[in-house]
């Protein structure tokens, strides 16, 4: 009698706990990732999301890995989409290290920092836009993203780390913004097709020769207007043959995420639809490349109906690259494939 009754009950507890191992397996997997922060990785479409407010823990170590990283089989990854929301303030090292089948990602407004080895071996990744709240892009943060191909860096990043973006071997342009005071030794190095840097400091910053290792010298280099003088006399001048003041810049503002004004699909190889309610017969939509020069102007009206809160506009012209499309005010960044 006791035998089948701890029969009984073990049969129970397995059954029980085959429940819940079945249950727990269909939830999507989640937890904290910072004194404030959470985190949840939607198994059906492969989006990470980070929320909540504040930094990160320190996962820096290998032995102290974030918790969406199989460290026993790095290829193990659901990961195709990542989006860290307003209110994060700190990467940490190794936050998305080899989610190498990310696509996209969206930074937060807040974020600060990006640390060591951030976003590096993200193999898929084919254009990043960095919001104006960084500050410090760190080493290594996006090295050997070997797909990327277009890179806007925010307004308010001042260092740009070692190895930063070394051996983003699809990499053509790169927007650096006004605050850029320093560029890490190898920071480019390996970015053979980059053809186009955007330099929007008055003041050229620094960096060792290093930092542009076999970039080739003929790259486009686009100063402020009335700075190619001071920039020639500086290392870029010793690097690079060919400084070009941007003198016909519009002065667009870059932004990631604008509530008002959203184009998709983003990134698009033809057809880009456009959702504004404020659409009106007289609008004017623009397309600026990344060095300010307008490429294209669609007049409200036929055959786009403007007064509609979405439009489709035909941008398979375009070379594949970054660009900024503007109706009125509101400005937004799109990638053509």
């Amino acid at each position: 009698m006791k035998n089948r009754s701890l029969k009984i009950l073990t049969v129970a507890f397995c059954l029980c706990t085959a429940a819940f191992i079945n249950k727990t397996m269909a939830q999507n997997p989640s937890g904290t990732c910072g004194a404030n922060l959470t985190w949840e990785l939607d198994l059906n479409d492969g989006t990470l999301t980070i929320s909540g407010t504040g930094a990160m823990y320190d996962y820096n170590t290998s032995d102290n890995w974030v918790p969406w990283f199989n460290a026993d089989d790095p290829e193990d990854t659901k990961i195709k989409t990542i989006i860290i929301n307003d209110g994060v303030t700190t990467l940490s090292d190794f936050a998305f290290y080899y989610c190498y089948k990310a696509t996209s990602v969206s930074i937060g407004n807040t974020v600060t920092k990006i640390g060591y080895h951030g976003f590096s071996f993200c193999h898929q990744l084919t254009s990043v836009t960095i919001p104006n709240s960084v500050i410090t892009i760190g080493d290594w943060a996006f090295g050997e993203c070997e797909k990327l191909t277009s890179v806007i860096i925010g307004n308010s990043v001042t260092t740009i780390g070692y190895g930063a973006f070394v051996s983003c071997e699809q990499l053509t342009s790169v927007t650096l913004g006004n605050a850029v005071a320093t560029i890490g030794e190898i920071a480019f190095d390996g970015c053979e097709r980059l053809l186009d840097i955007v330099c929007k400091p008055t003041i050229p910053p620094a960096f060792h020769a290093s930092a542009f290792q076999n970039v080739p010298v003929t790259a486009r280099i686009l100063v402020p207007c009335g700075k190619a003088p001071v920039y020639q006399s500086s290392t870029w001048g010793i690097i690079f043959t060919n400084i070009i003041e941007n003198c016909d810049s519009v002065g667009i503002v870059e932004t990631h995420c604008n509530a008002s004004l959203r184009v998709y699909p983003n990134p698009t190889k033809g057809e880009l639809r456009i959702e504004k309610e404020e659409l009106r017969e007289n609008s004017v939509i623009e397309i600026f490349n990344i060095a300010g020069q307008n490429v294209g102007a669609y007049p409200c009206g036929r055959p786009y109906s403007c007064g509609r809160p979405e439009i489709i506009i035909d941008v398979s012209h375009l070379a594949k690259g970054m660009y900024y499309l503007k109706v009125g005010e509101k400005t937004v960044q799109f990638v053509k494939e």
